[in-house]
């Protein structure tokens, strides 16, 4: 009986490894894939940036906010990524996310462009997120003192 717990022993082990070394490379992978995203969006942001300051053009400024707004979203996401593979908490990440999200919408909204209760739709999402982030913080904050 005991060469057979050492043989589960063993084998559970080996499961835990293979376990760790397989978050590693998708946290790699994963890694990878976010900073290319991150190059690329930063440099389109640069292009559009340099293009609107030759233009002169005040009215391509929302997309440059877009995409500046974009980059921090990616970011965000790949914050989430990493705190999921550390076992870490991350509802207090995914609700910032979604703020940051949110305010986008909100920011980039061009007067007349959409529809008047698609912006009261997204600013009322970003009021529920916020009251909910709040509670949440309030709530930690409460727990972390006694």
């Amino acid at each position: 009986m005991e060469k057979h717990d050492r043989r589960m022993t063993q084998v559970t082990t080996l499961l835990e490894l293979t376990v760790v070394w397989a978050e590693l490379v998708v946290a790699l992978i994963l890694a990878a894939v976010v900073i290319g995203m991150v190059v690329h969006i930063s440099g389109a942001t640069f292009e559009m940036f340099r293009s609107t300051i030759q233009a002169g053009e005040k009215t391509q400024i929302s997309s440059v906010i877009k995409a500046v707004l974009d980059t921090f979203i990616v970011i965000e996401l790949f914050r989430i990524t990493i705190a999921y593979v550390r076992h870490h908490e991350v509802v207090d990440i995914v609700l910032e996310t979604a703020l940051v999200v949110a305010a986008r919408e909100i920011v980039v909204i061009e007067a007349g462009a959409k529809d008047p209760l698609a912006a009261t739709a997204v600013g009322g999402t970003l009021l529920a997120i916020g009251i909910t982030w709040y509670l949440l913080r309030k709530s930690l904050t409460q727990n972390d003192r006694g």
